[in-house]
């Protein structure tokens, strides 16, 4: 009930532009000149910047990491909510979006499936973004869905 209710708060307030706070804070060990970043990849790629999150056929599962980790110490909050918005086609086809919260790795999961007609054959991408402390963290991803062979 909790994750309807924050998606239609996402959704009402443009898809995960809200600018102001709907995630309570979860305190992390903190030190000067840290940086938290938001990480958002696939089971097949994706980790790091400007890497591509694989290729995927009609019908396939897809599973989705947004991960949130403090550079300098390698370590990240729990219970922090990360959106997904994920698009199809440059949003032509299709259009969604999935809100988990991270677990004790700081890596919230959401999992879905690709439909199996041709019409979503081309570039999806992933947006994710989650808050801590009045910062807005995003992340972008994209992969290819082609035909089976």
């Amino acid at each position: 009930m909790l994750i309807a209710a924050l998606l239609a708060i996402v959704l009402a307030s443009g898809l995960g532009t809200a600018s102001y706070s709907l995630f309570a804070e979860t305190p992390i060990s903190e030190k000067p000149g840290s940086v938290l970043v938001l990480d958002v990849y696939t089971q097949k790629g994706g980790q790091g910047p400007n890497i591509q999150g694989g290729s995927f056929m009609l019908n396939e599962s897809v599973s989705l990491y947004g991960e949130i980790q403090d550079q300098l110490n390698k370590t990240g909050p729990v219970n922090k909510l990360i959106s997904f918005e994920v698009k199809a086609n440059h949003g032509e086809t299709l259009s969604f979006v999935l809100v988990r919260s991270t677990n004790a790795s700081s890596i919230a999961t959401a999992v879905f499936r690709i439909p199996p007609d041709e019409s979503f054959v081309g570039i999806w991408e992933i947006y994710a973004r989650a808050e801590y402390n009045g910062t807005v963290l995003l992340d972008t991803l994209t992969f290819t869905c082609s035909k089976q062979v």
